[in-house]
């Protein structure tokens, strides 16, 4: 069961080397992290879901949660604008996501089957002034190996 429970933490340390070279001038922090996350940053957030096809079959269902955040008093609509617009474009890419995704160091042994966007929200959060955007990804893996 431990390969099980470490699934989420690969697959976010696997998005994170993906998305480090396509969003530039934010800090990157996954779930487990628990210091203060000062903007401009990238959030990862994965969690185990159920398990997908027959139970036993080994792969489950990885919702994934994205942040992107920067200070309204630090960047432009239009700066943030484009950063939003590198975040997706790295998923969509002449290669596929889940191949790319599958290569990174940071995956480890486990391996994607799916990995896509579901869903998409941009807002301005008052109290903080900051920029927002929430990408919501509905990903497929399994561990590869007892040692995952």
């Amino acid at each position: 069961m431990a390969a099980v429970t470490m699934l989420d933490r690969l697959v976010e340390a696997g998005l994170k080397e993906l998305l480090q070279s396509a969003v530039t001038g934010v800090a990157y922090h996954l779930s487990q992290e628990t210091i203060e996350k000062d903007p401009p940053f990238l959030a990862i957030r994965a969690t185990i879901g159920p398990e997908v096809g027959a139970p036993q079959s080994g792969v489950f269902e990885v919702p994934v949660e994205i942040i992107l955040a920067e200070r309204a008093d630090d960047t432009t609509a239009q700066a943030f604008n484009v950063k939003c617009a590198q975040l997706l474009q790295a998923f969509y890419h002449d290669t596929s996501t889940v191949s790319r995704l599958n290569a990174t160091t940071g995956i480890g042994s486990a391996r994607v089957l799916r990995c896509e966007i579901t869903g998409s929200e941009s807002g301005v959060e008052g109290d903080e002034r900051l920029f927002t955007r929430i990408l919501n990804l509905t990903t497929m893996a399994y561990p590869n190996s007892i040692g995952s």
